[in-house]
Formats: C-alpha cells, structure tokens, sequence
C-alpha cells in the first residue's frame, strides 16, 4: 500500500524572498521560503539545497516545523534549488538570482 504521501506529487511552493541588507555594496543575501505539498500543507524536516551555478557550491538546510527555511550569507548570484523528503518525488527549481 503507498503511502499517502506518495499520491500527491511533490510540488514545492517555494515561497522565496531573497533579501538583501541595505547597502548598495552588499556581497551576500539570504534566501528563504517554505516548502508545502500539492494541497497546501508546510513540509517540515524536508532537506533544500541551493546550489550556486556559477561555482557549483551548495548549501543546504533542513525544513523547520513550520516547513520554513533560511539560508544566510549566501554569496550574490544564480542559484538552482532542490528539496527532497521520503514519501515525495523530488522538486528543483529554475533558476534564481540574488
């Protein structure tokens, strides 16, 4: 018998706001977001990497219980993420800049 997890295909409503501090100078930024399912429920202890394309560097972090995540001082630039969970089919995002 699946898991009811597995009926629903992973779709990840990345909800991301990449935020830069004030200065005009600024090297780093912070993305986050929270991962949700296909009916709208968080997704927590689900794993998001950001990978920098241009670098290949990955950072990766661990959903909270409110299905949120935060990646802090990450270097500007193109980042691709990925978020897996067991029970789901894996989500990668396009291409996203900060």
């Amino acid at each position: 018998m699946a898991k009811k997890t597995q009926q629903f295909s992973w779709l990840c409503t990345v909800l991301l706001s990449l935020v830069a501090a004030s200065s005009w100078a600024q090297s780093t930024a912070t993305l986050q977001g929270t991962v949700t399912d296909s009916q709208g429920a968080i997704v927590p202890g689900a794993s998001v990497t950001a990978t920098n394309e241009a670098t290949g560097v990955q950072r990766a972090v661990i959903t909270d219980s409110a299905g949120h995540y935060q990646m802090a001082a990450l270097p500007v630039g193109s980042y691709r993420l990925d978020a897996r969970l067991a029970g789901f089919q894996p989500w990668r995002s396009r291409r996203r800049s900060c």
